[in-house]
């Protein structure tokens, strides 16, 4: 998975590889949305 363009732009960015399995990309997103949603709702960018 490793491909020099996508190294030199994430390099570009200053940021570096986050490899995760779909699963446990899924649990990451899951788990931030609950911890955020309610900083979303105040801010009138999500409904409750």
């Amino acid at each position: 998975m490793k491909d020099p363009r996508v190294d030199a732009l994430l390099d570009s960015y200053i940021q570096a590889p986050w490899y995760k399995s779909p699963a446990e990309f899924r649990a990451y997103a899951e788990k931030y949305f609950v911890e955020v949603k309610p900083l979303l709702i105040k801010a009138g960018l999500a409904k409750g």
